[in-house]
C-alpha cells in the first residue's frame, strides 16, 4: 500500500502472541514499553489487528477483541 511495510496492514505475524512493537526481540538495549522486555503480549491485550473493534473475521483474536 502505497510504499508501506504489509506487515501493519494486513499481514499477520508468524506468532499471533508476539509483540508487534519489538517484533518479539523484547529490546535488547532499552526495554520495550508494550511487552516490558518479554516479547511477547501481556496476557488479555487489546488486539492489534481489529483494534479491539471485535470483528468476527479477525483471524488474530477470533473476535474476541483481545489475545
Amino acid at each position: 500500500m502505497f510504499g508501506t511495510s504489509d506487515k501493519h496492514f494486513g499481514a499477520y505475524p508468524k506468532d499471533p502472541k508476539e509483540c508487534y512493537s519489538c517484533e518479539g526481540s523484547g529490546n535488547s538495549i532499552f526495554e520495550c514499553p508494550v511487552c516490558n522486555g518479554s516479547g511477547e503480549y501481556p496476557e488479555r491485550v487489546r488486539c492489534p489487528y481489529c483494534m479491539g473493534k471485535r470483528f468476527p473475521s479477525c483471524e488474530v483474536c477470533k473476535g474476541r477483541g483481545r489475545i
